[in-house]
């Protein structure tokens, strides 16, 4: 008999970062309604991999544009934390 369970590794830090783009995502002009990031997990290699989620209702010009601004503000943060110097 197999047990094949699936331990989802978190990074507190990650989880701050969700919330926060949560809230540029809101600020966002083109923010649609019920867009959201959802959570972040660690994955095998050790980086952080995010996940949103968006209301299954959407037409797909609308489910492009969630996609779309998704990467946008997850971009724009991620270059927000690069330390320069």
């Amino acid at each position: 008999m197999s047990n094949s369970k699936h331990f989802i590794r978190i990074n507190p830090a990650a989880e701050a970062d969700v919330a926060k783009m949560n809230e540029n995502l809101r600020a966002d002009t083109d923010y649609i309604k019920g867009v959201e990031f959802t959570h972040s997990e660690v994955i095998e290699d050790g980086s952080v991999q995010f996940f949103y989620n968006y209301p299954e209702d959407l037409t797909p010009e609308q489910v492009t544009k969630a996609q779309q601004l998704v990467k946008k503000i997850y971009t724009d943060f991620m270059a927000s934390r690069i330390v320069t110097g």
